[in-house]
């Protein structure tokens, strides 16, 4: 009689319950207390193994048709029927997203401060994404299906972007030439009246018969253009603003070069800001200020009575 075949996950799930008896445990058998971030962090590690090999007998399980499919792709990038059609591409997008799955799952795992858990996952995104099947031709098979449909014309098209984007050392988010500031975006009649080595502030003209007699004086981000707020007339903040009888100002940040490298916060603040309240104010001969500014972050809009 031969004897039964080795179970493969209960082998493995000894092996690892072995290593974490000889990890914690001195020589006397009682518990090492010093060593309680790191065994928390190997009991989480434990989990993360076992949930790991079960992740992936059941992806190669499925893959060779010993088991159904798991339950259909969540991930955008792979939604499209072309990678659910062919099984060898669907294969390949269930085995990434299970190798994304479980590096993330690690790092999660690892006996690291949360921040320093923050700066290793936004590291590990910018690779994994990366490396994405999607954005490969030999793995993509939209890709390959837009080529045939095209005959080659998007290959011959995304490779023109490619050499364009390195001519100018940075990658293009949009066709930039499609945008021409003063013609199709950024449209509200205006002018600038006021400018230092931080700002240009733009007064827009009122469009309706009568005016508010406080100004409004908006500061939108220094990451963003002015025109942020200023698109096309159908969504124009600007625009809505002057129409609704708002003598509006625009702040328009400049870029920095190595030439402002020495102002400070408190050169944004009062150079550009405050300052930019101050023209508003001598000029609209108001004695306050409405005002509307924006940051960078997912924060509100924080809009002030000055």
């Amino acid at each position: 009689m031969s004897p039964p075949a080795p179970d493969p996950t209960r082998w493995f799930t000894d092996l690892i319950n072995s290593q974490k008896a000889l990890l914690t445990a001195t020589a006397d058998g009682a518990a090492i207390p010093a060593a309680k971030q790191w065994t928390d962090a190997l009991t989480s590690f434990t989990k993360w193994q076992m949930d790991s090999w079960n992740q992936l007998t059941g992806q190669w399980a499925a893959m060779f048709g010993i088991e159904p499919s798991s339950e259909p792709i969540k991930d955008r990038r792979f939604s499209g029927e072309a990678w659910t059609k062919d099984p060898r591409f669907e294969a390949v997008a269930r085995a990434y997203l299970a190798q994304v799955d479980l590096l993330t799952k690690a790092l999660q795992t690892s006996p690291l401060d949360e921040r320093s858990k923050g700066q290793w996952s936004f590291a590990l995104r910018q690779v994994t994404d990366a490396l994405s099947p999607a954005n490969n031709l030999m793995t993509n098979p939209e890709a390959q299906q837009l080529a045939l449909e095209t005959g080659g014309k998007s290959l011959t098209e995304g490779l023109k972007l490619f050499t364009e984007d390195l001519a100018k050392g940075r990658i293009s988010m949009t066709d930039e030439s499609a945008f021409q500031v003063g013609e199709n975006v950024a449209t509200t009649p205006g002018t600038v009246i006021f400018q230092n080595e931080i700002i240009q502030l733009i007064q827009y003209t009122p469009s309706a018969d009568e005016v508010y007699e406080r100004p409004l004086v908006i500061v939108p981000p220094c990451i963003n253009k002015f025109y942020i707020l200023d698109l096309q007339p159908a969504n124009s903040f600007v625009g809505h603003a002057v129409a609704e009888g708002h003598t509006v100002f625009l702040v328009s940040w400049r870029n920095a070069g190595p030439e402002q490298g020495q102002l400070t916060w408190d050169d944004y603040i009062n150079e550009g800001v405050l300052r930019a309240i101050d023209v508003a104010l001598e000029i609209t001969e108001a004695d306050k200020a409405n005002t509307l500014g924006f940051c960078c972050s997912r924060r509100t809009p924080a809009a002030l009575h000055l």
